[in-house]
C-alpha cells in the first residue's frame, strides 16, 4: 500500500470537527464538556484556526484509578483534546484498518468481543493445541519511536506526522515500565514509551502497533488459526512442537518492537484443558463464564436492589449483560436474576432475560 498524503487538512475540516464534537460528547457529562458546549461554535472555530496554523497545543491529563476488573490508571484528556482525538481517528482509522487482519477484533467496527469469542471457539474446536500469549503491561510499554516509524510508513503528510508526534509526546509511562530483554541496549531505559489508557487514539494506535506482528504469524509462520483481541493472542495448531517453534519466533519478533510477554499468560497447552480468553473459558462444547466475573455481576446487582430510577438501573447493568451474553450464559444470568429482588416505593419485582 502506498503512503498517503494531504490528510492533515481533513482533520480540521468543519464537518469533521462538528461530527467529532458530537461523538465526543455522546453519553458524557462533565464541567469541562459543559464549558466547551456553552460556546461550542466559537471553540470549534478556534480549534480549526489553531490546527490550520499548526499551533494547536494539547492540554494536561487528569489521572484517576479504577479497580474493576483490575487496577488501572485512567488518563482523561481535556474535552477539546478529546474532540481532536475523534477528528483525527475519523481521518486515519480507515487507512490503518486496511492493514489489519480479519481476526483482530478489538476496537473495530463490526468486530468486538462477541465475534472474537465465537471465532476463537471455532478455532478451538478445530485444532488440538494452543499457544496463549499476553503482552506485559502492553499500553504502558508501546515504544513511541517504533510506533512513529510504523505510522510514517503509512502517511507521507509531514503536518499529520508532526501532530501525531505531539500527541504521543503528551504521555510517557517512564522507567517504571521498562522491562529489559536480550536485545536491550543502554538507551532503551530512557526511550519515551506508553499510551494513556482513556484516549480514543490510544486504542487505535495500540491495535495498529501489532498489525505487522499479526501478518508475520499468519503469513510467515503459516498459522491461519490465529486470533488477537488487543494484546490477548492465541495461536492454534495441531502440533505442540510446531507451536514451540512459533513461540520462540514470536518472542523474538516482540523484542524487535520493544515488547515483552507476560510470563503468567505465556504457555502451550492441549485444547482439552480449556482456554481462558476475554473473561470466558472455552471448554468442551461451551463458552463458559469465569467465576470471578460471575461474582462481580452478582455484586453489582445486589448493590442496585433499591431502585430510585429504573432507567438508571438499566443503564447500569446493560453493559454487564451485553458482555456476559457473549458466552452460553443465558440460563446462568436468569438464575442470578431469580435470586435477587428489586424494589422501589411502590412495588417489588425480579428481572428475567428473554
Amino acid at each position: 500500500m502506498k503512503r498517503l498524503g494531504y490528510l492533515y487538512e481533513q482533520i480540521y475540516d468543519w464537518n469533521n470537527l462538528l461530527t467529532a464534537f458530537h461523538d465526543a460528547k455522546k453519553g458524557k457529562s462533565s464541567a469541562d464538556l459543559s464549558a466547551f458546549e456553552y460556546n461550542w461554535e466559537g471553540n470549534l472555530l478556534e480549534m480549526q484556526s489553531q490546527l490550520r496554523e499548526q499551533r494547536y497545543s494539547f492540554g494536561r491529563y487528569r489521572h484517576f484509578e479504577i479497580y474493576e476488573p483490575k487496577q488501572r490508571t485512567i488518563s482523561c484528556a481535556p474535552f477539546r483534546d478529546r474532540v481532536l482525538h475523534h477528528s483525527l481517528c475519523n481521518v486515519i482509522m480507515p487507512i490503518l484498518e486496511i492493514s489489519m487482519i480479519v481476526d483482530s477484533y478489538a476496537c473495530r467496527r463490526n468486530k468486538g468481543l462477541h465475534k472474537a469469542l465465537r471465532r476463537a471457539f471455532w478455532f478451538y474446536q478445530n485444532s488440538a493445541y494452543h499457544y496463549r500469549l499476553d503482552i506485559k503491561k502492553y499500553f504502558y510499554t508501546i515504544d513511541h519511536q517504533v510506533l512513529l516509524a510504523k505510522l510514517n510508513r503509512k502517511f507521507k503528510d509531514p503536518k499529520l506526522m508532526f501532530l501525531l508526534e505531539q500527541l504521543l509526546g503528551t504521555y510517557d509511562s517512564g522507567v517504571k515500565y521498562y522491562f529489559p530483554h536480550t536485545e536491550s541496549d543502554v538507551c532503551d531505559m530512557v526511550r519515551p514509551r506508553g499510551l494513556p489508557i482513556g484516549n480514543l487514539t490510544s486504542q487505535l494506535f495500540a491495535n495498529f502497533y501489532l498489525s505487522d506482528f499479526d501478518h508475520y504469524v499468519r503469513e510467515q509462520l503459516h498459522f491461519p488459526y490465529y486470533i488477537r483481541y488487543m494484546d490477548d493472542v492465541i495461536v492454534f495448531g495441531d502440533s505442540r512442537e510446531g507451536l514451540k517453534d512459533a513461540m520462540l519466533r514470536m518472542r523474538s519478533k516482540l523484542q524487535e518492537i520493544k515488547l515483552c510477554p507476560n510470563e503468567k499468560k505465556d504457555y502451550i497447552k492441549k485444547n482439552s484443558q480449556g482456554i481462558d480468553f476475554l473473561g470466558f473459558r472455552l471448554h468442551e462444547n461451551r463458552i463458559k463464564l469465569r467465576s470471578c466475573n460471575l461474582v462481580r455481576f452478582r455484586r453489582k446487582l445486589k448493590s442496585r436492589r433499591i431502585v430510585t430510577d429504573f432507567n438508571q438501573l438499566l443503564r447500569s447493568i446493560n453493559g454487564h449483560i451485553g458482555y456476559l451474553t457473549a458466552g452460553h450464559t443465558k440460563k446462568l444470568i436468569n438464575r442470578i436474576f431469580g435470586d435477587i429482588e428489586f424494589s422501589n416505593e411502590k412495588r417489588k419485582w425480579k428481572m428475567v432475560l428473554p
